[in-house]
């Protein structure tokens, strides 16, 4: 009886969950659509003109600065690597930059907790996020339950939208000019 009023008084409190990441799971205090997990490989098919296959690499965490790490990406295309930098945290999915070096001033691609109705700004490359609906997906990796994702910018003839599944990432991504060229990106096949 002791032991059950032991944890009936202290099982109320506000837990603080730190992450945790190992190569095949992460657990979190908050559902995670942008899962930065080290050994993860997510394969994508890209159709512009020409279609071609990009291929995700999930590397790991690097240091930012003394008191904050980024996790890097190589995405692979048409035989070229390109490091991208991400993090990820309750408050949202956070992108810092490509290239030799991260930046610290990220841009904020998903903000949690991650429902219909929620919006956010990026100031700096003035777009405008809005999750306008959850739907089914289909891919060659199987059938994803996606929260999908409009950006706006001020160009008007400008259209993108991103679908993203729970404990997964980017499904799929649609942009494109409203009189011109479009791109999507789907994933075709994935290591977990």
């Amino acid at each position: 009886m002791l032991l059950i009023s032991v944890v009936f008084l202290f099982g109320c409190e506000e837990l603080t969950v730190t992450p945790t990441t190992t190569t095949t799971s992460t657990t979190l205090a908050y559902d995670s659509y942008f899962p930065l997990i080290a050994g993860r490989v997510i394969t994508y098919e890209v159709v512009t003109d020409e279609t071609t296959i990009e291929t995700w690499q999930y590397i790991g965490n690097v240091p930012l600065s003394d008191t904050l790490e980024v996790f890097k990406i190589n995405v692979i295309s048409g035989g070229n690597v390109t490091p991208y930098y991400y993090r990820e945290d309750h408050t949202g999915a956070y992108a810092h930059g490509s290239g030799s070096q991260p930046t610290t001033d990220p841009e904020m691609i998903l903000k949690y907790p991650l429902e219909v109705g929620t919006t956010w700004t990026d100031i700096h490359l003035s777009r405008y996020y809005d999750v306008v609906t959850v739907e089914s997906i289909t891919t060659p990796a199987g059938t994803f339950s996606c929260k999908k994702v409009r950006i706006s910018t001020l160009l008007l003839e400008y259209w993108h939208y991103c679908w993203y599944a729970k404990d997964v990432g980017m499904i799929k991504e649609e942009y494109g000019l409203l009189y011109g060229d479009s791109t999507s990106r789907e994933v075709i096949s994935k290591n977990f």
